[in-house]
């Protein structure tokens, strides 16, 4: 991860995601490279944190404090406007609060509703109309 290959970090970001999405009572084990990523001086390595933070916010919810406190140091530092990320971060945990098992899946969830309503919908006004 802290190589600057940007292909490989995110392959590697990928990987780490879908092993802590599997197994997330093993998320921790990631915590302290993914903070040396945020805390690098390569700027590439720490714009792909900072991308992923979102995701990883979800998995170290025991260290968010200290998670937004140094992305947004290092951002002030590195120059490099972190709000977007924070300000998604915060919506994941929001709704990780509320639905925690099936947040990532929310939208989906959400459009196969619209779509069962709308359906119905349409059902029921064909059937009234005929």
């Amino acid at each position: 991860l802290l190589n600057g290959n940007k292909q490989l970090i995110e392959q590697t970001y990928e990987f780490i995601l879908k092993y802590i999405e599997k197994y997330p009572q093993h998320s921790l084990i990631f915590y302290s490279t993914y903070i040396k990523c945020i805390l690098s001086r390569n700027l590439i390595v720490f714009q792909m944190a900072i991308e992923h933070f979102s995701h990883f916010i979800i998995y170290f919810q025991s260290k968010s404090n200290e998670l937004f406190y140094i992305l947004l140091k290092q951002g002030l530092i590195n120059k490099i406007d972190v709000t977007t990320s924070i300000t998604q971060a915060i919506r994941l945990l929001n709704l990780h609060r509320y639905d925690p098992i099936t947040y990532t899946n929310l939208t989906s969830t959400i459009s196969s509703k619209i779509a069962t309503l709308t359906t119905t919908a349409t059902t029921t006004t064909m059937t009234t109309n005929d």
